[in-house]
């Protein structure tokens, strides 16, 4: 509130009463108070950036290879699904469980992997050691765990979500049909995204989904059949942290044709 107070003939006091007591300004008699400048609109807010479009597609939950408390060999595989290509700094790898498939009962914050459009990150649940000698590429991250599995072999539900914990995919799957039935055979399965579907909710239903075996996966000796970083044709564009495509398996070249003998020449 504002107050105009004559004191003389020659000056006007301008009483500005706030909240905290009263301000007096002088003004030339005669003449309006100074209008302020208006004040500065709010700065615009960016944005938030969406988050990047990524599908759970390869689970391994019963490997071949020996675990303990402290010793775990289980994995799952990351693609990025999006038209660009996707920081996972911060984003989060859950697992559930079959009571409470949505609630998170084991998380690992991700680094900074790197996944160009189409690329697959492998998620290893154990630490690297855990993974030693068992023929796997390395992957591109390592949870570290060593007190308790994630993933059961009765069924479970995995997640991968953003920073502050939103579901981007989660995949709840089971070991019965119409899941892929893969009776400790140390097969991983692997979602088959089906033409002109949406990967997100495609790998929502069984049926698109695979055991791993020697006809569509590599055999890993000691550990069981998967292709972690490649899909189930073997086609793969992996992680940047992740190394190189294993090289394929030489094709063996055909002996070249011996040349045709001379006829003989008749007698």
């Amino acid at each position: 509130m504002v107050r105009v107070v004559a004191l003389t003939s020659a000056v006007l006091f301008a009483s500005v009463m706030s909240p905290m007591g009263s301000t007096t300004v002088a003004a030339p008699a005669g003449k309006a108070m100074p209008k302020q400048p208006p004040a500065e609109p709010p700065a615009a807010v960016a944005p938030a950036a969406p988050a990047a479009k990524l599908v759970v597609t390869e689970i391994m939950y019963d490997p071949l290879s020996s675990e303990s408390d402290d010793k775990q060999t289980e994995w799952i595989e990351i693609q990025n699904v999006g038209g660009e290509s996707a920081n996972l700094q911060g984003y989060q790898l859950t697992s559930g469980s079959k009571q409470k498939p949505h609630d998170p009962k084991q998380r690992f914050v991700i680094g900074n992997v790197s996944v160009p459009p189409g690329g697959r990150a492998v998620v290893g649940v154990g630490s690297a050691e855990s993974y030693e000698g068992l023929g796997l590429p390395t992957f591109a991250a390592y949870a570290g765990e060593a007190k308790f599995a994630w993933l059961t072999n009765n069924g479970d539900a995995v997640a991968i979500r953003d920073a502050k914990g939103k579901v981007i995919d989660e995949v709840i799957y089971a070991t019965e049909a119409p899941w892929p039935v893969i009776k400790s055979s140390g097969s991983s399965i692997q979602f088959v995204a089906p033409p002109g579907e949406d990967p997100a909710t495609a790998n929502d239903d069984p049926k698109n989904w695979t055991a791993s075996d020697s006809t569509n996966a590599e055999t890993f000796e000691k550990h069981g059949h998967g292709t972690p970083g490649a899909g189930p044709t073997g086609d793969a564009t992996v992680a940047t942290t992740a190394p190189a495509t294993r090289p394929a398996k030489p094709i063996a070249q055909r002996p070249a044709a011996r040349p045709a003998r001379p006829a003989q020449a008749t007698r």
